[in-house]
């Protein structure tokens, strides 16, 4: 009870007067009595028990304990801790840099989230980036989405975008259409120069361009995911893209592809490419089959087509 807490605290102080100094330090503690334990520390160089007590003190006296760390020199650890503790996230993060405490590093970070402010995210990202470490920048980045800063980054040291991150990058559903246009299409650039095709074509898609999600696709060599590309964006030169693609298959072992080819050809009106890939035809049945007859009716088709 309180009286107990008063019989404590006023043993602790006649300690004190005696100088002995460790066990006053003790009562302090056990009477809740933080601040005199925390300055009866600092005076005697009890720089161990100080952090003990400190962290159960006030924010301001956390602050003091903290420059008291720093001003000996030593237990730069600590200081951070006390720092980050008393809400001086900025402070602590500066120390832990300039000290090289990535441990303290670790600590602060994993414990910021997106309720923390924008700006304090920002600050704490700028020390990761001057500091060479770039993917913790970007993950703080995110947190404070500022998504095309982080999406640089990403290019810029060869960061790669996992999916889970192009999913974490998603503007709201009030962002205005041409910056969800223009952040889709760049983590579709970021994912096509780190060779994630897939994904490229998920965010190209996104963005609403088409051309280029069949570019990404044409990189992957997905040929399933091609052909069900072209047939669902119906779009004349997807279908070109596509059947280029699949012209340089091996066509003439495979009569779906085939299919496919001639099918796109058509429906992107390429008479030219239809019209070239029926005589290729023509020259297989020649070469590999000596059948003319089939030979001649693809023939008969490529002259059909400019009619």
């Amino acid at each position: 009870g309180i009286n107990a807490e008063y019989g404590v605290n006023h043993l602790a102080r006649q300690l004190e007067n005696q100088e002995r100094h460790v066990e006053a330090v003790q009562f302090y503690g056990k009477a809740q009595a933080y601040t005199n334990a925390t300055r009866l520390c600092r005076a005697n160089q009890l720089d161990n028990d100080l952090i003990s007590y400190a962290m159960y003190s006030t924010e301001d006296d956390m602050v003091i304990c903290a420059k008291y760390y720093e001003e000996t020199g030593a237990n730069w650890d600590k200081a951070i801790m006390l720092y980050h503790k008393s809400g001086q996230i900025g402070r602590a993060l500066e120390l832990a840099f300039q000290h090289q405490q990535f441990n303290a590093l670790q600590h602060i970070t994993s414990n910021l989230d997106d309720t923390v402010e924008p700006e304090t995210l920002h600050t704490c990202a700028q020390f990761f980036m001057e500091h060479q470490q770039y993917s913790k920048a970007v993950d703080l980045l995110l947190m404070a989405k500022k998504y095309l800063e982080a999406l640089d980054i990403c290019i810029d040291k060869h960061i790669s975008i996992t999916d889970d991150m192009a999913e974490q990058i998603s503007p709201g559903k009030e962002a205005e259409p041409e910056y969800k246009k223009v952040l889709f299409e760049r983590i579709g650039e970021c994912c096509m120069v780190q060779g994630s095709y897939h994904l490229a074509t998920k965010k190209f898609t996104q963005a609403g361009n088409r051309v280029k999600a069949m570019r990404a696709l044409l990189k992957s060599g997905d040929t399933e995911k091609i052909i069900f590309f072209a047939g669902v964006s119906r779009q004349k030169e997807i279908y070109v893209m596509a059947a280029n693609y699949l012209q340089r298959l091996d066509w003439r072992k495979d009569p779906e592809i085939m299919k496919n080819i001639i099918t796109f050809y058509t429906k992107g009106k390429a008479l030219d490419s239809l019209s070239g890939f029926y005589d290729a035809c023509a020259q297989v049945e020649i070469d590999e089959y000596q059948n003319y007859e089939k030979a001649l009716g693809a023939f008969v088709r490529s002259f059909e087509v400019h009619e």
